[in-house]
């Protein structure tokens, strides 16, 4: 019998709410109950770390006994301080809180969730057309080409063909600013109001301390949650900067984790190395999805959706294999 590995594999959740209150796909959200029983499935294939552990383990300062399981969660929503109330308390599991600072900072919602709310009440086809509409020509055409349209799905993973290359286009390929003002003139087409808006979708500093205070990690995910690998690199220091100046006024203290926006393809900082010496990030993840094997780049952490991970824990890593096994 082959004994399983040191392994890690990090978990991403996003919305956590009732599906059935979403009338459009849009957002793509889990369950509370969902999230108990993909808690319960994770919990008996391995054993969940902490963030410190997961931290020791990932910079070489410590080993696993066998496979273990962080939790994380994006972009600072609200639905997030109900899950660690109502889920993760009750199971004693520390979990990793990725924040984009601007909605507390500016009372600005983060464009991609703007993006996911107006198309959440937009039947699809009329979204995209009125996208299409406002959008220049040449992006029309941009999206019919086959090159445009892998990889819009190489990073929408979850979405439909159409729906990637829509919000591929919003989020990589227009300019940031023509992009928001489009998706601000949709919302205010129908009357939403976009501090209501925050309000409603995010978390407050409150939130934030407490869940310091029981023990979790909150960490950055960027001002904007603009990806950061589409950015020059002062804009991008900047767009860090402010998220770290924001959660250090919160916490105390500033974030030693960073997840980077989208965490896939181009999404990801071409010297990552450089980013975190600057902000003294000690672990940043990605999404690239597989198991943290021992010697895995702190820098460079791998990490799945909650739609990915339920095959990975089928194929827990086996100490004889390791020399041999691919890491996608």
């Amino acid at each position: 019998m082959h004994k399983t590995s040191p392994a890690l594999l990090v978990v991403t959740y996003h919305y956590i709410r009732d599906p059935e209150s979403v009338r459009y796909p849009g957002i793509h959200p889990v369950s509370m109950d969902r999230l108990r029983d993909d808690l319960e499935r994770m919990g008996k294939a391995a054993t969940f770390a902490t963030p410190s552990e997961a931290e020791l383990f990932l910079r070489g300062l410590a080993e696993f006994d066998g496979p273990r399981v962080l939790v994380t969660f994006d972009d600072g929503l609200i639905d997030h301080w109900h899950a660690a109330r109502d889920v993760l308390e009750p199971r004693g599991i520390k979990a990793a809180f990725f924040v984009s600072s601007r909605p507390m900072a500016d009372r600005r919602a983060l464009l991609v969730n703007k993006l996911q709310y107006v198309r959440s009440i937009t039947p699809p086809e009329i979204f995209r057309r009125h996208f299409y509409d406002h959008v220049p020509p040449e992006a029309g055409l941009l999206a019919r080409q086959p090159a445009f349209r892998k990889k819009a799905c190489d990073v929408y993973i979850h979405d439909h063909e159409e729906d990637a290359c829509v919000k591929y286009l919003a989020n990589f390929s227009l300019g940031f600013d023509d992009t928001e003002h489009l998706v601000d003139e949709l919302l205010a087409h129908r009357s939403i109001d976009e501090g209501e808006l925050c309000e409603a979708l995010y978390m407050r500093p409150d939130h934030l301390r407490r869940l310091h205070a029981d023990g979790h990690l909150i960490a950055c995910h960027g001002h904007t949650h603009r990806p950061l690998g589409a950015m020059r690199d002062a804009e991008m220091d900047a767009d860090v900067s402010a998220c770290q100046e924001a959660l250090h006024w919160i916490l105390g203290e500033r974030p030693g984790w960073i997840s980077f926006p989208y965490g896939r393809g181009d999404a990801i900082p071409r010297d990552p190395g450089r980013l975190c010496d600057m902000f003294g990030f000690r672990v940043a993840l990605t999404l690239s999805p597989d198991w943290n094997l021992p010697g895995q780049d702190p820098l460079r952490v791998r990490r799945v959706t909650e739609n990915q991970y339920t095959a990975l824990l089928e194929n827990v890593p086996h100490v004889s294999g390791i020399g041999e096994r691919r890491v996608a």
